[in-house]
């Protein structure tokens, strides 16, 4: 049987907390329109401070800026984005199943 405490299932929570605060970002934009260089809008008037989440999403150019402390949300660099991520998280899966099942094995031998 796995023993399973906290400390195990601490590194999903903050994934889970990311990418949750990733969304919520990615909301402020689309409810404000602002996802075009026509529309992009200071952080102040989108009521969002420059977080280590919004600069990771500035960082990945997932959200662009056009100057005047004025940025916007790239719909094709967010799906680019969330491509990769779902790559990432498909190897992640794949390998957890090879190791869950190599360990079943090596313990029922």
């Amino acid at each position: 049987m796995i023993n399973y405490n906290i400390s195990s299932i601490i590194p999903i929570i903050v994934v889970i907390i990311i990418m949750s605060k990733i969304r919520r970002l990615i909301t402020i934009f689309r409810i404000t329109g602002t996802t075009s260089i026509q529309n992009a809008k200071s952080l102040d008037d989108l009521k969002i401070n420059s977080t280590l989440i919004f600069r990771g999403l500035l960082k990945r150019e997932v959200v662009l800026t056009v100057g005047n402390g004025k940025c916007y949300l790239s719909e094709e660099n967010l799906n680019k984005f969330n491509k990769k991520r779902q790559k990432i998280i498909l190897v992640i899966l794949v390998a957890v199943i090879l190791v869950l099942l190599f360990s079943n094995i090596y313990l029922s031998s």
